[in-house]
Formats: C-alpha cells, structure tokens, sequence
C-alpha cells in the first residue's frame, strides 16, 4: 500500500503520522519551501515566529503533544482578554464579576447575558438544535437585541463577511461556551523554534518522503479513484488498495482534478472563503498585558494579539502583536501594498495606547 499525502499543512502532517502507522511507503507533497501551512513561521534573528496568531487550548492538542514526546516543551500560562471600545476610549473585559462594568450593556443586558453564561457553564445541551437557528435571533430571544446588536456589529465588520443574521447560532454557542467557560491559560513552546517543533517532529517520523517546493500538477481520477497524481517530472500512480489524502482548499481541487463526479465541481465551487489580513510587529516595550483584545470602533482591524504573553522561557528578544481582520477576498485592503497597510494599522494602533512605537520589524 502507498499513501500520498497532497498539502504539508497540520492536517496533511496529521494524515502522514497515521498512514506511517500502516506503510513505510509515503510521500508527502508541499509547495511552500517550508511545513506547517497557516501554522508555519518566518526566521528573524533565529526566532521562528507564526505567521499568524496561534496558541495551545484545547485536551485534543494536548493529548498529541503527550502522544508524540513533546509536552515537555509546552509553557502554559494564563492570559486575560478584552474589548478596547473607540466610543468610550478604554478597555473592557467581559468575564465574571467584570461582567458589572461592560459600559455598553444595559442591567438588564448584564443580567441575562449572566444568565446564558450560568446555562453554558451547567448544561451540556447539543447545538445540533440550533444549526439552523440564526445567531442574531438566538441573542434576540435569549439575551437582548442590543447584545446581539453588539457582537452582530463585532462579527460582521471583522471575522464574517455576512449579515449576523446567516451566523449560525450553533457556532456563537459554542465560541461562548468554549470563552466563558475556558480557563484562560493557553499554552505555546518554549524556544527558539516555536511551532516549528511539529513539522520537525513529521521530517523525522514520517516513513517515506516529503517534497517542498512542489506543486502538484494534476489529479486524475478514474470511476471513483485516484489514478494518477501529476508533479513537475513525475507522475505517481495509484490503485485502489492506495490511499490519498487531499488537505488542499476545495476550489484549488476542482482546478487541478479530472473525473470527479458529477455534481461535485459546482458543490465545491460553491464554497465562499473570507480572506484574512494579518500583520506581525516586534517591538521592544509592552503595550499591553492583554493577550487577546478585540477593537469595537472604526479600525481597518477586529483584533489585537499581544503573542509576547505566551512566551514562557524570559528569553524572548521582543514584544509581538499580531493586528488582524478577516474580509472579503476583494476587500479595497487585500489590493494595499504591505507597506500601506503597515502604516495604516500603526495609526490606529499607536491612538489606542496613546504612544508612539518604535517597532523593529514588521
């Protein structure tokens, strides 16, 4: 039996260590010069730092750490969230007895949002109910139209580019419980080589090969399976007794497979994907003991992440902050030149901590 593995992002890694379980025969394919997909990093100075925010959270992760040998290299520390409201020009944090002094809620909005996070925290109610529910009437009903008015306004300038109204309810209620409910402590390596530890970990056990800089040319596909895979100089082929795992996004998978089934293409083509914005600043002083700060106001971004926070070892040369959005893919600031959006997001950003900022890199 023979595994190909198309995509060296986490799922592909994960999909490789299982089929090393089964063959020795496995090749990985990957077209960035580096693994890891959206978790992947860029090097300054020796430092390897994500690309994108990205913390420890959850038992899932941590039993793979566990799993693999390397829990031993995860810090876990605890951190703090919050609103930075324009309106009022301050922070907020929306969490337990802080809950008393969200200046944009009313007491009765404070009361029954208290409610809803007493019910999340007792009941393990499915949210298989509340798929088809939308988030907007769901705050309506069980909390108040000016809450679901507020986090409405949250969720549609910078994570959905869609009217609140088709956000699944099911969603909101689990970001809610998995917020009201987490113990704030997020975990993260210890290091010069951060999450990069994973994608050293795949090179040494995954059994088989694993092509970088590779772009896969074409999938065939023939009665149900894949036949063939088509890189730059070879062809791989394939029979039924092989398995082919394929981590790439649906729409690049319509543009590079023939035979799929009928009906299949405009299905996953039908799919449409929010484009994120992330930019990555090192500076020398701390702006904030916050880690995780979502802005309500008119900014070009949604969120703040003070990454600094989860460095555990003391040895980490700068203060990170990851300032991101998500948009639409044709949004006028996916068309601005790093550079530009650079300065943008400092203006902003130097109004909220009312300071200037040398930063060192970005």
């Amino acid at each position: 039996m023979k595994g190909v593995v198309l995509g060296g992002g986490l799922s592909g890694l994960g999909a490789a260590l299982e089929l090393s379980k089964h063959t020795d025969d496995i090749t990985l394919v990957e077209r960035e010069p580096n693994l890891m997909g959206v978790l992947s990093s860029f090097e300054v100075e020796g430092w390897w730092i994500p690309k994108f925010y990205h913390h420890l959270s959850d038992k899932i992760t941590r039993d793979f750490f566990k799993e693999i040998g390397l829990y031993d290299q995860i810090v876990e520390t605890p951190v703090k969230f919050a609103f930075f409201i324009e309106k009022f020009n301050r922070f907020y944090e929306l969490s337990k007895l802080k809950l008393l002094f969200f200046k944009p809620f009313t007491l009765y909005d404070k009361f029954k949002f208290g409610l809803l996070g007493i019910n999340l925290l007792l009941r393990n109610q499915s949210i298989k109910g509340l798929d088809k529910v939308s988030a907007k009437d769901w705050l309506d009903k069980s909390v108040s139209k000016n809450v679901s008015r507020f986090f409405g306004d949250l969720i549609e300038k910078h994570k959905f580019p869609i009217p609140f109204s088709q956000v699944s309810a099911a969603w909101l209620y689990d970001r809610f419980k998995l917020e009201i409910g987490r113990q704030s402590t997020l975990g993260y390596p210890k290091g010069k080589r951060g999450w990069e530890i994973i994608g050293d970990y795949a090179h040494k056990n995954i059994k088989g090969r694993i092509l970088t800089n590779t772009s896969v040319q074409q999938i065939v596909i023939e009665d149900g399976i894949v036949t063939k895979i088509v890189l730059p100089g070879e062809t791989i082929k394939l029979t039924k007794d092989d398995i082919v795992v394929c981590g790439f996004p649906p729409y690049i998978i319509t543009k590079l497979a023939t035979g799929l089934p009928e009906g299949l293409t405009d299905k996953l083509n039908s799919i449409d994907y929010a484009a994120n914005i992330c930019v990555v600043i090192g500076t020398d002083e701390n702006l904030t003991d916050y880690y995780w700060i979502n802005t309500i106001g008119d900014y070009p971004f949604g969120t703040i992440i003070g990454q600094n926070t989860l460095y555990g070892d003391g040895e980490f040369p700068w203060k990170v902050y990851y300032i991101s959005t998500y948009c639409d893919k044709d949004d006028q600031q996916m068309k601005m030149s790093d550079d530009d959006l650079f300065k943008l997001y400092m203006k902003h950003i130097e109004k909220i901590f009312n300071r200037k900022i040398d930063v060192k890199w970005f």
